[in-house]
C-alpha cells in the first residue's frame, strides 16, 4: 500500500466512525434505523439510474461532429470560429 492507500483509508475510517456516532447519538430503535437507511439506498439508487439511463440515452443520439466548416455552428464569432477550427485541425 502506497501512502495515498493509507491516507485513504485512514480518512475512510474517519468518515465512518463520524457518521456512526452521529446516528448513534440519535438512539433510534434498530428497525427504524434500518428502514430509514433502506429509504436512503433506494433515493441514491434511483438516482443512480436515473443518471446512468439519460447519459447512455444521450450518447446514442449524439451525433458524430462533422469536419466541414460550420461545425463549431452558425453563432459563433468569427475570430473564435478561427480559433476553434485551426486547434481542431492541429489536433
Amino acid at each position: 500500500m502506497s501512502e495515498w492507500d493509507n491516507i485513504s483509508l485512514v480518512h475512510s475510517i474517519g468518515a465512518l466512525v463520524l457518521v456512526g456516532s452521529a446516528l448513534l447519538a440519535y438512539r433510534l430503535p434498530l428497525g427504524k434505523a434500518l428502514r430509514m437507511a433502506a429509504i436512503w439506498v433506494l433515493i441514491f439508487g434511483a438516482a443512480f439510474l436515473a443518471v446512468s439511463f439519460f447519459q447512455s440515452y444521450s450518447a446514442e443520439d449524439a451525433a458524430p461532429p462533422s469536419n466541414d466548416e460550420d461545425s463549431v455552428g452558425p453563432w459563433v464569432h468569427e475570430t473564435t470560429r478561427h480559433r476553434l477550427l485551426s486547434v481542431r485541425d492541429n489536433c
